[in-house]
């Protein structure tokens, strides 16, 4: 039956407009003659002819007074599905304003003989015809949505019964979302417990949700509270770990109040949403005194890092955004993503390797950028194990060339993008990196500050962890961890570009920054995590396999080593590294530097790789 009438609605909508025209002539018709003969108590005897004749004539004008005010205040352009109190106070506005028009007319025109107390009434009969078609028919597409059974849908709890938990109950009882069985709310105010919302019941507080878990066989768990902290998500979580849960958030309500239309109203609980920690707000008028009219270069545009660098900088309205990096697909995606995001913002993408000097000239003199972010790099460990010539031309080689041509070009800031693997490195990737600092903290340029930023692990990044984790959940497993005791430091990439800005706008020259990047994470715990928020239980469903450390691979990463110390900045997550001994220089170091790199370029690997040890040796004996 209701299929029915729905479908019935639907070869209705062409009508629409001249439905809803004809309603309201009939609505205003009906105000006005309610309003009139009430006046007279419907007795139609007691009706002078001359009010009679005033009536045939207003009543037709009131009408149309009427239709052009409710068209004026756009009080037809609402769906009436949604109709609330905005909507009323519209027509209220609309039915005012008609009806101080009538009055006036029916004065200048007709004088002190029809009845005033016929306007008022049928200005307060308009409001609540007009307003209560509207209501009458949100109601009734209200009754048409599937209703909720206690034998139909995943048994759902509702953490949060304020504005947020509202708008979640509203999102789970609408058709698409209705294969949800809400139970009821958890509220840890005091003044709500027991209470009911829409006839759903705060069963308890926060604290209590294991144990209601347990008593009502839940499946799934909405987190709807705005402004969630990360911590309270996380103690959500691991309150009902291994309960084979389903954890689902709702965005915060200023998402919805943006007016953001690609938006999920509800989406499951991410690995992010765990490891992740609450923003720190941005202090955009210190980096756009950096950036804003500047033309900025970013070497890896096409790079996870990169990318988000290119994304934050284009909203502080820099004169021109330079994209470098030799992954042409990755480049092409970038820039084509400021051209949609930000089409008033020139971007311009060139294809450099940063090996190539002659290129990188090239670039810096046809673009005259006034800061760079050098943020492309070989980063995967492993490979870089059995590539070593690679990553030293890149890393290496590459950061040198950027240098150089950054320091001819007389470049006003020039930002290296480092790593924790270069703090005591056991690995190539990390040694390189290492060199990279060095090479950076050694040039000393009257026009161009230098400066390095060095920070872990970030989340979700190309080819990182989670990408794996999720890839091997997604086969059914196992999930394969090297070693159990293994911890890394996590970070949002967002967070992290956004703390790189707020340090290149603070940075002197050949300072190297370290980011707090907060408490290492084992990556167990890590896999134990995106399991269980994956609605499986671990070695049931989905086993985690150990598999040993990779070559080069450290137990735990640090982002400081013997003879470093942090100093506090202006900025609470960003550390200023000093160092007590000397940064490793002269003629050796250069000398070294040079037969590295040309070993690197003979592809000497096993040569490479005793003389970057070396170096690494005499930089630790300079501590």
């Amino acid at each position: 039956m209701k299929q029915k009438m729905r479908d019935s609605g639907k070869k209705l909508m062409p009508f629409r407009r001249v439905i809803v025209f004809a309603l309201h002539v009939v609505l205003a018709a009906a105000a006005f003659s309610t309003a009139f003969l009430l006046r007279f108590d419907f007795d139609r005897s007691q009706i002078p002819d001359h009010h009679m004749l005033g009536f045939t004539i207003i009543c037709p004008l009131a009408i149309i007074l009427k239709l052009i005010a409710l068209q004026y205040f756009d009080a037809n352009r609402g769906l009436w599905r949604y109709a609330g109190i905005s909507d009323l106070m519209t027509i209220a506005k609309a039915c005012a304003v008609s009806s101080v028009l009538l009055i006036l007319i029916v004065v200048i025109f007709y004088g002190h003989g029809f009845p005033r107390s016929v306007h008022i009434v049928d200005f307060i009969l308009s409001v609540v015809f007009f307003g209560g078609i509207r209501f009458a028919s949100r109601l009734f597409r209200e009754s048409l949505r599937p209703s909720i059974r206690r034998n139909s849908g995943k048994p759902t709890l509702i953490i949060g019964a304020g504005d947020a938990g509202e708008t979640a109950l509203r999102s789970l009882t609408k058709g698409d979302l209705s294969g949800y069985q809400v139970l009821g709310f958890l509220d840890d105010d005091p003044n709500k417990q027991g209470k009911l919302m829409h006839g759903f019941q705060i069963l308890g507080k926060v604290s209590d949700l294991p144990a209601m878990v347990q008593e009502y066989q839940v499946s799934e768990v909405l987190i709807a509270i705005s402004s969630v902290s990360k911590k309270f998500i996380r103690e959500v979580v691991e309150s009902c770990s291994g309960q084979n849960i389903g954890f689902h958030i709702m965005p915060p309500m200023k998402t919805y109040m943006s007016g953001d239309l690609e938006i999920e109203p509800i989406r499951k609980v991410k690995v992010e949403d765990l490891l992740g920690r609450d923003p720190v707000k941005l202090d955009r008028g210190l980096v756009e005194g950096l950036l804003k009219g500047k033309s900025v270069m970013i070497t890896g545009a096409g790079g996870s890092i990169g990318s988000e660098i290119a994304r934050q900088v284009a909203s502080f309205c820099p004169e021109k955004i330079i994209l470098v990096d030799f992954a042409e697909s990755a480049l092409f995606e970038t820039d084509f993503e400021l051209h949609e995001r930000f089409p008033k913002i020139e971007s311009v993408a060139n294809i450099v390797n940063v090996r190539n000097q002659g290129d990188l000239e090239k670039t810096f003199s046809e673009n005259r950028p006034h800061c760079v972010f050098h943020a492309a790099a070989y980063k995967h460990v492993s490979l870089m194990e059995q590539h070593p010539s690679n990553a030293v031309c890149t890393n290496v080689m590459g950061t040198r060339n950027v240098v150089e041509a950054a320091v001819a070009h007389k470049v006003e800031k020039f930002v290296l993008i480092s790593t924790d693997k270069a703090v005591r490195p056991t690995n190539v990737m990390g040694a390189t990196k290492r060199l990279c600092e060095l090479v950076v903290a050694r040039q000393h340029s009257p026009n161009t500050q230098f400066a390095s930023v060095r920070f872990g692990n970030v989340l979700g990044s190309n080819g990182s962890v989670i990408p794996i984790f999720e890839k091997q959940i997604s086969k059914g497993g196992p999930v394969r961890v090297t070693d159990p005791e293994m911890t890394r430091f996590f970070m949002t990439i967002p967070e992290a570009v956004e703390l790189v800005l707020q340090t290149s706008a603070i940075a002197e020259s050949n300072d190297v920054y370290v980011l707090d990047m907060g408490n290492p994470v084992k990556i167990i715990d890590l896999a134990r995590n995106m399991i269980e928020l994956s609605g499986m239980v671990v070695d049931e469903d989905i086993k985690i396999e150990i598999i040993g450390a990779r070559p080069g691979e450290k137990i735990h990463e640090e982002l400081i080593t013997y003879g470093e110390d942090l100093l506090p900045t202006n900025i609470k997550k960003i550390k200023l590294l000093r160092k007590t001994g000397d940064v490793p220089g002269g003629d050796a170091f250069e000398d070294n530097l040079k037969t590295l790199e040309e070993l690197g370029l003979n592809r000497q690997d096993e040569d490479v790789k005793t003389l970057l040890w070396h170096m690494m040796q005499e930089d630790q004996c300079s501590a």
